[in-house]
């Protein structure tokens, strides 16, 4: 009904061009990511699945994955999955994993393979992605044209400014320009804390 209400946001312009050129630059992020990893000095365990490197992005929807593995060896498969059968979102998903299908090809697709698999207890993990889409989408376009959206879907789906706030510096610090990494910095101050998650001052300290 929120997508409905909003249209699938076909009349708010993306930051990107196309969906060709938003995946060449997930691409070029996680290049980037990769060349500036440190070497894994703590766990150099032979069934460590860590990949140095790695986005945030990236991080969330492989534990997204695994555990909607886990749910359908179970049986627990939604009972709204036959709605993804013919579209070629769900045949990514099926193909390269979640993963794979970030940057997703539009919002529809974004929340078919976010709400319409797995299991419900991951709501919250969904809702921190789908923000984090959001903000990849429209980020650096001005904001008049875009972050009523979000606060509309934080308000609607009852998401605090916190996680609102964590969403957007991680989307911040997977992208590579300079300018993103300065915006972190005026937000970091609001979500910094014993619950910070410890990857976000590697990345730091690497930049």
């Amino acid at each position: 009904m929120w997508c409905i209400r909003l249209q699938f946001l076909e009349h708010v312009r993306s930051r990107h061009a196309n969906f060709t050129s938003w995946h060449n630059l997930v691409r070029e992020i996680k290049s980037a990511a990769t060349a500036r990893a440190w070497p894994d000095v703590v766990d150099r365990s032979a069934d460590s699945t860590r990949q140095d490197g790695s986005l945030f992005t990236e991080d969330a929807l492989a534990n997204l994955d695994i555990e909607q593995a886990y749910d359908q060896e179970l049986g627990e498969e939604s009972h709204f999955t036959f709605l993804l059968r013919d579209s070629a979102s769900f045949s990514r998903s099926k193909i390269e994993g979640l993963i794979g299908c970030y940057p997703f090809e539009s919002l529809q697709a974004a929340v078919d393979i976010l709400f319409l698999r797995g299991s419900s207890d991951l709501v919250v993990a969904k809702q921190a992605i789908f923000v984090y889409y959001l903000f990849d989408r429209h980020w650096s376009r001005p904001e008049e044209e875009w972050r009523d959206i979000v606060d509309d879907f934080a308000t609607s789906f009852g998401i605090n400014r916190h996680s609102l706030v964590e969403s957007f510096i991680l989307c911040l610090l997977d992208n590579h320009t300079d300018e993103a990494l300065q915006e972190s910095f005026q937000l970091l101050p609001e979500i910094s804390g014993p619950t910070t998650h410890p990857k976000i001052a590697r990345v730091l300290l690497e930049r």
